[in-house]
């Protein structure tokens, strides 16, 4: 990945777009299963999970969720698999949670679907305006849903948030029906680390976080993905959060993972906040000069070029505001 950039970013956000790096679609479109030229992570999850392991794990699967389509998506992000160790954690930590969004990989489509329009934040109105012909309930392997989320994902893999405002489907029947649950794994959302930071340790619990009974393993991504529905001593869902770690557990032992001092639940943990160890300044905001930020904001500074969108938004607004 290509990590040179014009733009003022700082350590920290360099270390976050390397662990975040997306290769070209030209690299995912040449993926297929067996090829000599696929990528070295792709090559790694094709040891460790052969097509015929996919099917044998997922055999209720719906046929928008083909072998080649995870394989693409993997290639996408090649921070993911890097290592063989790394990668039968992160498959077991993702396919459990497929297992409990999907049933296994047999919804491709959310049972409710309802606009999922966020019409309640002004720059979440201006940067990701939905579509009045298009819903954006959840679709793919990890359900990804509003629109300000295949906003993001389209910018993140096409360089434009149209084409998913415009097409939400794709993230139902392409390779992206695996690669929006990848993108999702690998990206931080201040104060939540990225469910990878967990997976390869490189997220570390500080005090506060500790004193919250936020610690390392499977139970700390459940809080990632549902926060307080599925957390807490009284969460609105009660089963869920059993439900993934049983599925864990099953996929652990399928891929060998050792998840004996793991802390598998999340029933005694508080939400993720600005005190924990994981709250960087990863957004452009315009309100401040499009200096770095925690809060978020319509511009990434994982994303090259979002910094240029910034300025050009910031003198945009600065113009119509001269009388």
């Amino acid at each position: 990945c290509d990590i040179n950039s014009m733009e003022p970013i700082n350590d920290e956000i360099r270390a976050l777009r390397i662990e975040t790096c997306r290769a070209p679609n030209s690299v995912v479109d040449s993926v297929y299963p067996g090829s000599p030229d696929n990528p070295e992570n792709v090559k790694i999850l094709e040891k460790i999970f052969p097509p015929e392991k996919f099917g044998s794990e997922f055999p209720k699967a719906n046929s928008a969720y083909t072998y080649e389509n995870l394989l693409k998506a993997f290639a996408k992000f090649p921070t993911v698999c890097k290592t063989e160790e790394l990668c039968r954690k992160s498959l077991a930590t993702m396919f459990a949670h497929f297992q409990q969004e999907t049933q296994g990989l047999f919804y491709i489509n959310e049972l409710n679907q309802d606009w999922y329009c966020a019409d309640w934040s002004d720059w979440v109105v201006a940067a990701y305006p939905c579509n009045p012909q298009q819903k954006y309930f959840g679709r793919g392997a990890k359900q990804l849903s509003w629109n300000y989320n295949y906003g993001a994902l389209s910018r993140a893999m096409f360089g434009d948030e149209k084409v998913l405002l415009d097409n939400p489907s794709l993230v139902a029947d392409t390779w992206l029906n695996f690669a929006s649950a990848l993108w999702f794994f690998v990206t931080p959302q201040p104060p939540k680390p990225s469910m990878l930071a967990i997976v390869d340790g490189s997220w570390t619990p500080n005090l506060h976080d500790l004193a919250e009974n936020r610690k390392q393993g499977f139970g700390s991504t459940i809080m990632v993905i549902n926060g307080l529905y599925e957390c807490g001593p009284n969460p609105i869902n009660p089963t869920a959060s059993s439900n993934r770690q049983s599925y864990y557990r099953k996929f652990a032992s399928d891929f060998d993972v050792d998840i004996s001092v793991e802390k598998l639940d999340c029933a005694d943990m508080e939400s993720f906040d600005g005190e924990g160890a994981s709250n960087p300044s990863i957004y452009w905001a315009p309100e401040i000069g499009c200096k770095l930020a925690s809060w978020q904001t319509a511009y990434s500074a994982l994303v090259e070029g979002d910094y240029h969108r910034c300025l050009q938004d910031e003198n945009l607004q600065l113009l119509n505001k001269i009388p």
